[in-house]
């Protein structure tokens, strides 16, 4: 499993993880000992190895039922205890170390690897990385030369091929370590200073001069992070993603490429409100959920990067093509969560085809202690007996729905403030009538000025129906 968390970790010097320890066990700090599980699970070395499942089981038992969102928010709760110790003891984690480690100063033993010998030889520091290549390489190249087994060209042609390749190695994993650098930066809501950008630009210079497939596409995706030819750079990257040589790479390299690529699509729709980009985002998903790219540690499709997929086929009018996948290719989907995932996402397309009776059915087989759906869930229910005009299924619903908010712990207070005002304004507007004109005017006007409301959108415009309706009378 991946998390921005083993940078962090990896990052920390050992009397700071030891100081880490001593913080989460002080229940001035934590008071949920689960922090203590991950933190044993941080050290070990073995996050990256398991899957969810497994994370999820380690930290909270065998006896509770697998829920993605408890596990999401309990990570990230973790990240904020994380960035809390930080801020109180020193700067040791923040943007800068970094920088140096792009610089080479301390890098991870994990992020550099040259393959020499019959096998690949771990290279635990990037500042006496060429000498240990030069160590290597002479003796090697000094046992072929005292056989007679090569001639001195041959010793200078091989040498400088592997210094070759290891320099292209080298910018290709800072290249990786920039992009991981620009994501950490966005969740933690850090800011760059002057020295780090210069440093980020230098190694995009060394980058401009390589033709390797990879380098190219990861420094465009840096120039985009930089608001550098924005348009232009996610072209090229496109282009490059539609080249054959892209197929030769290992299979792990591709599925990293289009995630950052997606990611760098996310970021300019959401952020640049660069909303023209749902087409392409939606086309990356598609190719990389055909070609197996998606999948994650355990090699299944997850429930969350599937909902993602189905809306945006739903958004760019590909329901034919969702329903076909769904329907023959659901092996796919991680097996703990393929039935539920399946009949809610069906249920989705349904819904979105304007055929309630189905859309109900498959909703109906989604047990309403699915964490990951229940919210979704009961929404889509309002919507559909709302323009059914079932008004007593509907109010059931709001208040089905009003007591699960009651005991909800999942949810920040705003999402339930936001989802509590739905219910109060949907079931306002249900019961009055089109003749009702001025109370109709003055809920429209409270729903317009109230934020934030879950559903807002959908809100106004089952208003606005019925306003417009009420000028006739």
């Amino acid at each position: 499993m991946k998390n921005n968390l083993i940078i962090y970790y990896e990052l920390l010097s050992n009397p700071r993880i030891r100081s880490l320890n001593d913080f989460l066990a002080s229940p001035f700090y934590n008071k949920n000992d689960k922090h203590l599980s991950i933190y044993d699970l941080l050290c070990s070395g073995k996050f990256n190895e398991l899957d969810k499942q497994n994370v999820f089981e380690i930290i909270f038992g065998k006896g509770k039922r697998y829920n993605e969102q408890v596990l999401r928010n309990i990570l990230n709760e973790h990240g904020n205890l994380v960035r809390k110790f930080l801020s109180i003891i020193d700067d040791e984690a923040k943007p800068e170390v970094l920088v140096r480690t792009l610089k080479g100063e301390h890098a991870p033993s994990k992020l550099i690897y040259k393959n020499i010998r019959r096998g690949k030889k771990q290279i635990s520091r990037a500042s006496n990385a060429h000498l240990q290549l030069f160590d290597m390489a002479d003796l090697e190249l000094e046992y072929l030369f005292e056989e007679q087994k090569i001639s001195i060209e041959r010793i200078e042609q091989v040498f400088q091929d592997k210094i070759r390749y290891f320099n292209t190695h080298k910018l290709l994993q800072q290249l990786r370590l920039v992009c991981d650098y620009f994501n950490l930066n966005a969740t933690l809501n850090l800011d760059f200073e002057l020295s780090e950008l210069a440093r980020i630009e230098d190694i995009l210079e060394e980058a401009e001069r390589e033709a390797h497939i990879e380098i190219r596409i990861y420094l465009r995706i840096v120039r985009i992070r930089l608001n550098q030819d924005t348009s232009e750079n996610l072209e090229e990257i496109l282009q490059l993603l539609n080249q054959d040589d892209i197929h030769l790479l290992p299979k792990d390299n591709q599925a990293k490429i289009l995630k950052m690529t997606i990611g760098v699509c996310i970021m300019l729709i959401v952020r640049k409100g660069k909303s023209e980009l749902n087409s392409t985002l939606f086309e990356l998903q598609k190719a990389g959920l055909e070609r197996g790219l998606l999948n994650g540690t355990n090699g299944y499709i997850g429930q969350r990067r599937l909902k993602n997929i189905i809306r945006g086929a739903i958004n760019n009018d590909s329901i034919d093509w969702a329903l076909d996948f769904i329907r023959h290719q659901s092996d796919t989907i991680n097996p703990t969560e393929r039935e539920d995932a399946v009949n809610f996402n069906l249920g989705t397309l349904f819904f979105a085809q304007n055929d309630y009776d189905n859309a109900l059915s498959c909703f109906s087989k989604v047990p309403y202690d699915n964490l990951y759906y229940s919210s979704q869930l009961r929404i889509y229910l309002l919507r559909i007996y709302y323009e059914q005009d079932e008004t007593e299924l509907l109010l059931s619903v709001i208040s089905s729905f009003r007591a699960y908010l009651k005991r909800n712990k999942i949810h920040s207070s705003g999402a339930i403030i936001s989802f509590q005002k739905l219910l109060t304004y949907l079931k306002k507007l249900h019961l009055l009538r089109v003749f009702e004109k001025k109370k109709l005017e003055r809920l429209r006007s409270k729903i317009m000025d109230d934020n934030p409301i879950a559903e807002k959108k959908w809100l106004m415009s089952k208003m606005d129906d019925k306003y417009h309706s009420s000028r006739y009378f």
